[in-house]
């Protein structure tokens, strides 16, 4: 499926502070919508067949009979997905069988005569597992006696043969541990998401024609990707730094996407590394700049832009207390001068240029815009620029400026 994904709803500027008058010259930018490619991970069957005699087996198989018994646990953690936990008893079984098949890659007889019974619980495989980079859907083979389905059995498709699986998974466990080893043993749960959702929006440009975009060989590998690879290279990541975090699919503004559930200092969250990263947006006015918008948001904030599709039931995301703007004391929640002045003077002094400012509610939203913007009150908090770019979002209530120099 070749679908047009559009750009977050942000409104891009440029003003200028005028001596003699207390007007904006602006100039918007282009409205180019790149190319993006989410091919739903493919079921391949084969014809029924038919046998006179019953193969051993039917129904039940012992699980995990080939030693894989805890294959069906995400990587790093070694606990059951969240995939897994919203199945009932019976799809779990199902779950592990079919990890066991992926796993050792081989033929296994699961526990169900119903082939329907596969499609939802595949769904919730993928969504715990980004490590299964090398899968590329399955095929289900049912064997039938006098006419009644005696036996169904399950194997994977693969895009490359072991050998290549374990070299590749080798290259990504090197750059992995590299990047875990950056980071201080101290960081909190929300520092721990920033770093991976940092990690992959500055590794990584958005382009459709990338090998590999659908799995996350396209980051760590190659530096390029859509939305897929991005949201399963966080989740990789997450995961790795003990961070619980859930592939969620759907679609954005109409066309198919892909992002994160994020379980972090108690509560869930969802995270969008590919809205955050400019060479998809379009948005570049820095080098590996960030957009932190989509950083660990609620349904709401979700809501405008966002909407997941049904292969897995997802919680109600309502805590803020590490989103992006809330743990970094950059939530206006009122409009107040002084802590306007504060919370931008912060920003100014890291040196990076850029001012990210969030209000709480709308009409805290619509004075922000109005004295920072309108009445172009940004240059007195400025010290003497008199050039910005600015971003309004108006989904999130964000404002973004950056300093221009000269």
């Amino acid at each position: 499926m070749k679908t047009d994904l559009r750009k977050p709803n942000r409104t891009w500027k440029e003003s200028v502070a005028l001596l003699a008058a207390a007007a904006l010259l602006l100039a918007g930018c282009g409205d180019a919508v790149p190319d993006f490619v989410e091919p739903i991970p493919q079921q391949e069957t084969t014809q029924e067949t038919e046998t006179t005699e019953q193969p051993a087996g039917t129904t039940e198989q012992e699980e995990e009979s080939t030693g894989q018994a805890d294959s069906y646990l995400v990587p790093y953690l070694k606990t059951p997905g969240y995939g897994y936990e919203q199945l009932s008893d019976a799809g779990q079984v199902l779950y592990r069988q079919m990890m066991e098949s992926f796993v050792t890659r081989q033929e296994v007889t699961v526990s169900t005569l119903n082939q329907n019974d596969l499609g939802p619980v595949f769904s919730a495989v993928i969504a715990d597992h980004p490590e299964l980079f090398y899968l590329t859907g399955y095929v289900w083979n049912s064997y039938m006696a006098n006419g009644v389905v005696t036996r169904l059995t399950v194997s994977g498709n693969f895009s490359v043969n072991k050998e290549t699986q374990e070299a590749d998974q080798s290259r990504v466990d090197d750059i992995v541990e590299t990047f875990a080893s950056s980071l201080s043993p101290d960081l909190s749960d929300f520092e721990k998401v920033r770093a991976a959702y940092d990690y992959v929006v500055q590794h990584t440009d958005y382009d459709t024609s990338a090998p590999d975009n659908q799995n996350i060989l396209s980051v760590f590998l190659n530096g390029a990707s859509v939305c897929n690879g991005y949201a399963k290279a966080m989740q990789y990541l997450c995961l790795r730094l003990g961070i619980p975090c859930t592939l969620v699919t759907g679609e954005a503004n109409g066309d198919g996407h892909a992002w994160d559930l994020v379980y972090a200092g108690g509560d869930y969250y969802y995270a969008d590394p590919t809205f955050g990263d400019g060479s998809f947006t379009g948005i570049e006015m820095q080098d590996n700049w960030v957009d932190y918008d989509y950083l660990m948001i609620t349904t709401d904030d979700l809501a405008p832009t966002h909407q997941a599709d049904s292969s897995i039931a997802l919680p109600e995301c309502t805590a803020t207390a590490l989103n992006y703007y809330v743990y970094e004391g950059l939530c206006l929640t009122d409009w107040d001068g002084a802590q306007v002045e504060s919370m931008i003077a912060g920003e100014l002094s890291d040196g990076s240029g850029v001012i990210r400012l969030r209000a709480a509610d709308d009409d805290i939203y619509n004075s922000m815009v109005e004295h920072l913007i309108d009445r172009q009150e940004i240059y007195s908090y400025l010290g003497g620029v008199n050039a910005i770019q600015y971003s309004t979002n108006a989904d999130l209530n964000t404002i973004v400026v950056f300093l221009k120099e000269g």
